[in-house]
């Protein structure tokens, strides 16, 4: 049950993000380097501080989407939303 929650919130936060994301404004930029840093972390670096710079709803979402990362509930949406082919 724990982990459909986590999923169900991930997802719609993933969403949000890759929304905000595809904008032209500072907190698009902060939300395209943070779903690139979970899609891969080791070429696309993001330093956590940064989070700072989103709107309340984006840092809950942002959290949502690496808590639903970290715990294996979706990776290969991420590498889907990035574009990488499944």
């Amino acid at each position: 049950m724990l982990r459909d929650d986590t999923a169900r919130a991930g997802r719609a936060a993933l969403s949000k993000l890759v929304q905000v994301a595809k904008g032209d404004t500072g907190q698009a930029e902060t939300c395209r380097r943070l779903l690139l840093s979970l899609y891969n972390g080791r070429t696309f670096p993001f330093q956590m501080y940064e989070l700072r710079g989103l709107d309340p709803e984006l840092v809950d979402c942002s959290l949502a989407v690496i808590k639903a990362d970290a715990t294996y509930v979706f990776d290969a949406e991420i590498h889907h939303e990035a574009g990488e082919p499944e």
